[in-house]
């Protein structure tokens, strides 16, 4: 199974990324209100990101842009 969601990845309290270094996925979450990738955040830029639906969105090859509705 293919892990969907990112949080899993990282410490939701923390922000922090459970590896050493961000996971090759960590670069298509993307912040339309900071403007960021995760990869470039803070733990704590992550950690409110992670809640401000509609402003995160999957910029990778599937789809780039936010749901409709």
């Amino acid at each position: 199974m293919v892990e969907k969601n990112p949080l899993r990845r990282t410490n939701p309290a923390t922000g922090a990324y459970l590896t050493s270094s961000p996971p090759i996925w960590a670069t298509y979450p993307y912040d339309t209100e900071t403007g960021k990738y995760w990869s470039a955040m803070t733990n704590a830029e992550r950690v409110a990101s992670a809640i401000t639906d509609p402003d995160l969105i999957w910029s990778g090859l599937v789809w780039s842009g936010p749901a409709s509705g």
